[in-house]
C-alpha cells in the first residue's frame, strides 16, 4: 500500500483547480491531529472572498470528533464546501456524513477528483 501523503494530494488538487479556474486564487493549511493529517484548500475570488473550501482527508483524520461541526461552520462561509475522501473509506464516510453534515456540502472520492498516491 502507498503511503499516503496529504501535501502531495493537496499540490495536486491546488494545480487542477488553477488549471480549471486561472481566475481563482488557492491557498492551504495543513492540519494535523491525533486523528492523522488533513488539508484545507481556501478558493477565493479577487477580492479574496472564500468561494470553495476544500477539505483533503487521510484515511484516519475524517474520523476527528469535531468533524461535521466544522464542515458545516465552513459551508456557512463559502457557497461550497468539498470534502475529498479516500477510495477505500468512502462508502463509509460518506454514510456518516449525508446523515450529520450541511446538505451544500459536497463529497467525493481521490478517485472521483483525479488525485493519484505517489510512493
Amino acid at each position: 500500500m502507498v503511503k499516503m501523503d496529504v501535501e502531495d494530494l493537496t499540490s495536486q488538487r491546488m494545480e487542477m483547480i488553477q488549471m480549471e479556474n486561472p481566475d481563482l486564487f488557492t491557498r492551504y493549511d495543513l492540519e494535523e491531529g491525533d486523528e492523522g493529517e488533513w488539508a484545507l484548500i481556501t478558493v477565493t475570488d479577487e477580492h479574496d472572498r472564500p468561494v470553495v473550501f476544500e477539505i483533503i482527508e487521510s484515511e484516519d483524520s475524517w474520523r476527528r470528533p469535531d468533524l461535521v461541526e466544522k464542515y458545516n461552520e465552513l459551508a456557512a462561509e463559502a457557497s461550497q464546501v468539498l470534502v475529498i475522501l479516500p477510495d477505500d473509506i468512502y462508502e463509509e464516510a460518506v454514510a456518516l456524513l449525508e446523515k450529520e453534515a450541511s446538505r451544500s456540502i459536497d463529497l467525493r472520492s481521490y478517485g472521483d477528483i483525479g488525485l493519484i498516491l505517489r510512493a
